[in-house]
């Protein structure tokens, strides 16, 4: 499977998870896959899912996108505030096997060797139902 991260146009880069106004819309970091990859994982709209690289392993609400092609999750970042208003949880953002920093989940062992970039875009994963 191929990993890709990407910005959701509800937060500013990772800020704002903690107003409950936008929390309300997006409360749990999210994942896309195409029906197809989540049906032969038995992973259903609204699941948690483990998210697991080489690198470390992240949990997201699955979100069911006809649009993806099979194999491929599409990861939000950014997670680490609180929204104590409607008491959802913070993550630690430093935690390589915890929660929901993808961030810590892609490795920069293989760099653009022009920018210097990480690979945020194509990395390779699995995916499962999380179980806490």
């Amino acid at each position: 499977m191929t990993l890709t991260s990407a910005k959701t146009p509800l937060y500013c880069h990772s800020q704002h998870r903690n107003l409950a106004p936008l929390r309300r819309l997006e409360p749990d970091p999210v994942a896309e896959i195409s029906p197809l990859t989540a049906a032969g994982r038995d992973i259903g709209d609204g699941d948690w899912l483990a998210i697991t690289t080489p690198r470390g392993r992240v949990r997201a609400r699955a979100r069911l996108n006809a649009s993806l092609a099979d194999g491929i999750v599409a990861a939000r970042h950014g997670w680490w505030q609180a929204c104590p208003e409607l008491d959802l949880p913070s993550y630690d953002a430093l935690d390589p096997h915890g929660r929901a920093n993808i961030n810590l989940a892609i490795g920069v062992e293989t760099v653009d060797p022009v920018s210097g970039a990480a690979p945020h875009r194509c990395y390779p994963c699995d995916i499962s139902k999380f179980y806490d």
